[in-house]
């Protein structure tokens, strides 16, 4: 029950507080409370009862390792930097706050079916999704087109996350709502080629999966149609040059529409209208040239150089092994004196995971996160498999490998990795399926 309350709370509470009830978002903190909770239990249960359990095999193995070196580098990057204070409890309950799902599926004696149930869950959540995407699109999106909120630097779309967290004035958290997109797409394409559900069923799914992405105008939901495709297909494209053909020219059809309706959203006050080219121009601007994004002076390819610069001429040899801390990088948190707020203010140096984790935990607690995706990506591919084909199991591990898939290429993109309580609550759902279905098979045998 305590795992049910930290998946709904972290997937559906956290996020309605915040935009519809703002009075009642500290309600986020009973989520992490419940979280913390679930990791002692989990834990206790590891240390006091079963000893067996968890690292049973190579996969499991490999995926506790790199987990357990990337929480050792992030405090101890916290506790180098900033010592025993409150700041250090901010930036570590940033990374870890609901680590107790991904605990509680590695060591607590669930039953399959039940973990079973909790990846089902995520089709039912992508379908409560529309409705709140439709009322924010049509109702909240238009209050936010102006020119002072061009001039603040909002994006109206920003706000169409569904059910997860935003704010009337502020930013919200759409890949969040992309990740979810693209993990249901691709249980709804493994249960259609399994044979679970008709290819009218499968048609009203890929709408549902697709119409948000139309609407809240995120790019980077796109890969989700060629990931699916590639990852769910992938040991036929080897084979069938037709079908990879067919796959190629799926994507490339399904992305160029998308992009299209994606240039026809409305655009905040002051902002001209833009034609398609114009519209693609100005991405490739912003995202590998020289011109910044939105308010930020830096963009998602310049945060790298700027990153190694600094280092090159004034960072110490343990910053740039270790960073300055998790939370530092950020200028829009609780922590006083972090490096975005004292030197970098306006720089955007967190814009996308991947500068967030080398400032905050440096070269090693990077390497630790990047083996912490690979080792859990690989993991879910190879049981893929050992699983019978067709069955539940095969067809939930297919969607787990696009969502890790996606949160992965995610760090190059934005830093919900670090902070974004839905992000982490479906990326360790995602990663603790993977082991618990590993664990699971290791005990059968």
């Amino acid at each position: 029950m305590l795992l049910w309350i930290v998946l709904f709370g972290g997937t559906v509470i956290t996020g309605i507080t915040e935009l519809y009830f703002p009075s009642l978002k500290q309600a986020r903190w009973g989520v992490v409370l419940a979280a913390v909770v679930l990791s002692m239990i989990s834990l206790g249960y590891r240390a006091l009862i079963d000893r067996s359990i968890a690292t049973n095999n190579r996969n499991n193995i490999n995926l506790t390792i790199w987990a357990l070196s990337f929480f050792i580098i992030s405090v101890l990057a916290e506790f180098i930097n900033n010592g025993l204070s409150f700041n250090s409890v901010i930036g570590i309950k940033g990374y870890f706050q609901v680590w107790g799902i991904f605990l509680s599926l590695a060591f607590l004696p669930f039953l399959p079916v039940t973990v079973d149930r909790m990846m089902g869950f995520l089709l039912w959540l992508t379908i409560v999704q529309i409705p709140f995407v439709l009322q924010q699109h049509f109702i909240l999106v238009p209050q936010r087109i102006g020119v002072f909120e061009a001039e603040q630097g909002i994006v109206a779309q920003d706000v169409v996350v569904g059910t997860f967290v935003a704010s009337i004035d502020g930013g919200g958290t759409r890949t969040t709502l992309g990740l979810l997109l693209a993990t249901s797409l691709a249980i709804a394409t493994a249960k259609w080629r399994s044979g679970y559900i008709s290819t009218k069923k499968l048609a009203i799914l890929s709408v549902i999966c697709l119409f948000p992405i139309a609407l809240n105008g995120l790019k980077f939901s796109f890969l989700s149609i060629p990931l699916t495709l590639i990852i769910v297909y992938g040991d036929q494209l080897r084979r069938n040059l037709l079908k990879l053909t067919g796959v190629i020219l799926v994507s490339v059809v399904g992305m160029v529409i998308l992009f299209n309706l994606v240039s026809m959203l409305p655009r905040t006050g002051g902002e001209k209208t833009l034609t398609t080219d114009d519209y693609f121009a100005e991405w490739v601007s912003y995202n590998f040239e020289d011109q910044g994004y939105g308010n930020s002076l830096l963009n998602r390819t310049t945060v790298y150089p700027f990153w190694l610069m600094y280092h090159q001429t004034g960072g110490g040899v343990w910053n740039t092994l270790l960073g300055y801390g998790p939370g530092t990088s950020m200028s829009t948190n609780l922590m006083e004196g972090s490096i975005a707020k004292s030197r970098y203010v306006g720089y955007g140096i967190d814009l996308t995971g991947l500068s967030g984790l080398l400032w905050e935990v440096g070269i090693l607690g990077t390497i630790s996160a990047i083996g912490f995706f690979v080792s859990a990506f690989r993991s879910a591919h190879r049981l893929t498999l050992l699983v019978p084909f067709g069955s539940m199991r095969w067809i939930y591990l297919k969607g787990a490998e696009v969502g890790i898939a996606m949160a992965a290429i995610s760090l190059l993109h934005n830093s919900s990795f670090l902070f974004e309580i839905g992000f982490q609550t479906l990326l360790m759902l995602l990663i603790g399926y993977v082991f618990f279905t590993s664990k699971n098979l290791a005990a059968n045998r």
